[in-house]
């Protein structure tokens, strides 16, 4: 295997915890700093893995949605409500109070959920 060496700044007290380990001879200060990198390594990947699962599901749920999506869905609203690109807030407003439906339930009746 080969390494690298690396030099890292330490709190005081830590790095004399560290010392005190190699010193006894149970371990050497290159196994406790790999052995802390690894924990830490996988504790990340186990936090992203997390974050990423919430976000798919999310994504599966219509929460959240990729800018594809969102500018698919706001074309059909454009087309389905008759807004044009040059419309302005109050023309669109205007047009969004004449929905029989709340938004939310267009978006809904779109994604093809009901």
């Amino acid at each position: 295997m080969e390494t690298e060496t690396i030099h890292i700044q330490l709190p005081p007290a830590l790095l004399q915890q560290v010392r005190q380990k190699a010193e006894s001879g149970e371990t050497t200060t290159g196994q406790i700093f790999t052995e802390a990198l690894q924990i830490w390594l996988e504790r990340d990947k186990k936090r992203r893995n997390k974050e990423n699962n919430a976000l798919n599901m999310l994504r599966k749920s219509g929460i959240v949605m990729s800018h594809d999506q969102q500018h698919r869905m706001a074309e059909n609203i454009r087309k389905n409500l008759k807004i044009s690109e040059r419309s302005d807030s109050e023309q669109v407003r205007a047009v969004l109070s004449k929905l029989r439906t709340p938004l939310s339930e267009e978006i809904i009746a779109m994604r093809g959920e009901r």
